[in-house]
Parts: C-alpha cells; structure tokens; sequence
C-alpha cells in the first residue's frame, strides 16, 4: 500500500470516529450530570442517617436505574431524531426530482436566478445551470442546499449514533457512583464523587476545547458552572424535600 493510500485511509477513519464526537460527548455530559445529580440529591436529603448502612446501596441501585433507564431513552431518542430527518431529507428530495421534470424551465430559471443573488454574472451562472442540468443528482443535491436549506444526513447512521450515546451515557455517567459501587472504607463517598465528577468534566471540557478550538478557559469553565449548577440544585432540592417532611 502507497503512502498516499494509507494516508487517504486514516484520514477516512479519522472522519468517521469525528462523526460520532457529538454522540460522545452528549452522552457523557449528560450521563454524568444525570446521575451525579441522584447522589447529590439523596446526600441533599440526608439518606445517610434516614437510611443508615443501607444508604450507599440505595444509592448505586437508584443510580443504575436511572443511569440505564435514561440512557436507553436517549440513545433511542437519537436514533428516531435521526431517522426522523433522513425521513424528511428524501421526501424532500423526491419532491425536487419531481419538480426538475415537470417545472423544469422554472426550475431552470429559479437556479439562474439563486447563482446571481450569490454574486455570479449572468452568463456565469446560466453555464453553470447547463453543467447541472446534464447531472440530475447534482442539480437536485444544490437545490437542498441552497432552496430548501436541508443538511444532507442520508449518510448517518442512526444505529451508530444510538448505540454510541448509550455507551458513552452509561460508561461516563457510572463515574459518580464508583465510590458508592465499591465501598471504600474510611473514605467519604460524597466528596469522592464530587471530585471524581468534577475532574471529569473539566476532561470533557479540555475535550470540546480541542475539538471547537474555542477560548480554553471560557470552555472548561461552562463545564465547572454546570457541574456546580448540577450539584447545587440537586443537593438543595434533597434537604428542602426532607425539611417538608
């Protein structure tokens, strides 16, 4: 295999695994900040003395149920999200290759027209409309792009993208349960959560900072004011709830 070949190749891998960046990432913020918000809220409400030894089990089973449950409806969420618009996307584009055949000189002229609004001369763009007009998929191709404004999705994988969510949900969102999961003598189970989740986040951050290329601080900070926001609300909701009681 040729340098070129083995470069176009992991340039292709490199694309792929980008394309599931964002399943990743939205599955680990949200998994994380769901299920660190369940331990927040029973150490909110005090379980450690309502429910005394047993209070690190309830901990991890609530957890884990709700780490599946909602992992499980977002991934499924994702997967009909996407399904949804590739749905749409060739309906759409049925209804435009029906169009080029039966209104094909408005079609024509309406092309013309969109190139000129773009700062193409005349003749320009009438040459440019024959070029399309001798492809049809191109021709169709340019009037979502540039008529009905719709991204072109027919290319994503909605399985993919599910099955990627829920794991990236399931394995990140585990991350503040892990002190309650393995009972650490000696040790306090909140602030380790606390400190575990936090970390995690501020990785996540360094993660989208690398990705967008964005304002490093301003990036890793959304992630510590919603890790703080997250804890703040469930914790304080815990101890107003058992204050009511």
């Amino acid at each position: 295999m040729s340098d070129n070949q083995l470069l176009s190749k992991n340039e292709k891998m490199l694309k792929n695994i980008s394309g599931y960046i964002g399943e990743v990432v939205y599955g680990w913020i949200d998994g994380i900040v769901t299920t660190f918000a369940v331990v927040a809220g029973f150490v909110g409400a005090g379980a450690s003395a309502t429910l005394g030894d047993i209070w690190p089990l309830a901990v991890v089973l609530f957890g884990l149920a709700n780490l599946f449950g909602d992992g499980v409806s977002m991934g499924l969420g994702k997967y009909l999200s996407t399904k949804s618009e590739q749905d749409i996307y060739h309906r759409e584009w049925n209804n435009e290759k029906i169009a080029t055949t039966e209104y094909h000189e408005k079609k024509y002229t309406d092309t013309v027209a969109i190139l000129m609004e773009q700062w193409v001369e005349q003749i320009e763009a009438e040459q440019m409309t024959d070029i399309m007009v001798k492809h049809p998929e191109l021709w169709i191709k340019w009037q979502m792009d540039n008529v009905v404004w719709m991204p072109d999705v027919r290319d994503e994988k909605p399985i993919a993208q599910w099955l990627i969510t829920l794991f990236s949900f399931i394995v990140f969102g585990a991350i503040p349960l892990i002190p309650y999961i393995f009972l650490w003598e000696g040790y306090d189970y909140w602030t380790i959560s606390l400190v575990m989740t936090g970390w995690s986040l501020i990785l996540l951050g360094i993660v989208r900072w690398y990705i967008t290329k964005m304002n490093f601080i301003g990036t890793v900070a959304q992630m510590v004011v919603l890790w703080t926001v997250a804890a703040a609300v469930a914790y304080w909701t815990g101890d107003i709830v058992m204050k009511l009681q």
